[in-house]
């Protein structure tokens, strides 16, 4: 008996103007799903994840998972933290890449399947989001700091 235990694939749109890169997981891949999404956009991504028992911020020097504390809507003068937002979605800190996942970051949910769907090169939607990122439970300063 073969397991499958994750599988990514890519998608394009018919006109080839957006791409969508989409990770699953199964539940014999017993470990953080947004890790392997960081895996696949180095050097990492910062994750809004709500979950009672996070897993900390990923830090190794090739790659990150950080996680959102909190977010704010400048123009309508709105944030709260992550605690308060069953969302789960990351955005990448440097290139126009946003994902949208149905995993929360707990160690808990390692053990059930799950998946995510990457959005490349939409400026607009990037934008968005990672002005939405207030404050990052950032890595360690002795790691290189990545950009949020």
């Amino acid at each position: 008996i073969i397991l499958e235990f994750y599988d990514i694939a890519g998608v394009s749109s018919v006109d080839s103007s957006q791409f969508w890169f989409d990770v699953a997981k199964s539940p014999y891949f017993q470990s953080d799903l947004w890790n392997l999404v960081a895996d696949r956009n180095p050097p990492g991504i910062n994750v809004l994840a709500w979950a009672p028992d996070k897993f900390p911020d990923e830090c190794l020097s090739w790659l990150f998972v950080q996680n959102i504390l909190s977010v704010s809507w400048k123009s309508f003068s709105l944030s709260y933290t992550s605690d308060k937002d069953m969302a789960k979605w990351a955005v990448h800190p440097q290139r126009p890449i946003v994902c949208f996942g149905d995993q929360a970051r707990s160690p808990q949910l390692t053990q059930r399947g799950g998946g995510v769907s990457c959005l490349f090169s939409n400026n607009q939607i990037w934008t968005s989001f990672k002005n939405l990122v207030d404050i990052v439970q950032t890595c360690p300063p002795t790691l290189p700091t990545p950009f949020h």
